[in-house]
């Protein structure tokens, strides 16, 4: 068995209040290394959004940053956009954000 097969078993073996106390914890975990390394995250977004002026949706740029799918990474990534609208350094128009 190799990488995600090895979890499958185990994943299905969680009860409910288990895999929540695992998802917090993940989340947790996640929002701590966000914060050891916000400016790269950041930074990385900026520079996608100066190659697409005409703006990308979230969605677009979740699979553009090869993250679709994975909350914590989400979240993680809705952080840093509102960080960056709150800077002023991307606009958000419609549903597209755009790099200021």
């Amino acid at each position: 068995m190799t990488g995600r097969h090895k979890f499958s078993d185990l994943d299905a073996s969680l009860s409910p209040a288990r895999r929540a106390r695992v998802e917090r914890m993940t989340s947790a975990l996640a929002e701590e290394v966000d914060r050891d390394q916000p400016d790269e995250r950041r930074e990385a977004l900026l520079e996608l959004l100066k190659r697409h002026p005409d703006g990308l949706t979230r969605s677009q740029i979740l699979e553009k940053l090869g993250i679709k799918g994975n909350g914590p990474e989400e979240r993680s990534i809705g952080g840093a956009l509102n960080a960056l609208e709150k800077r002023r350094a991307l606009a958000h128009r419609g549903d597209k954000y755009h790099a200021a």
